[in-house]
């Protein structure tokens, strides 16, 4: 069965966040800083999109523009991560975006907000 573009965004972004939390886990090992709070806060973002692949918003064209929206957001995370340090004003803005895609996904996908779909 073929994916929907939504869940070819989600299956992207997940693979994205893990990536960023090997590297991050990696670079952890060697530092002794500010790493934690971002290992945390990729970990809560697998979390919350963990199980969302199934549900019918993700099936639906209708999720295209938040999964776009998450992708985004993961990607600018891992540019953050990448250029700066863990700790840095732009990582954790990055970050922060990123959980907060997330968590509007789930919300939508979810149906938390009062989505009806007709």
């Amino acid at each position: 069965m073929a994916l929907s573009k939504g869940q070819e965004h989600l299956a992207e972004t997940l693979s994205a966040v893990q990536e960023m939390l090997r590297a991050a886990g990696e670079k952890a090992q060697g530092d002794e800083h500010g790493s934690e709070g971002v290992i945390a806060a990729l970990e809560g973002v697998l979390t919350t999109l963990t199980g969302l692949e199934d549900t019918f918003f993700l099936k639906s064209n209708l999720c295209v523009y938040f999964t776009k929206q998450l992708l985004t957001a993961a990607e600018r995370t891992r540019l953050a991560l990448e250029s700066g340090s863990d700790g840095s004003a732009s990582t954790n803005r990055a970050v922060k975006r990123l959980a907060k895609a997330a968590e509007t996904l789930a919300d939508k996908s979810q149906m938390r907000d009062s989505v009806a779909l007709t």
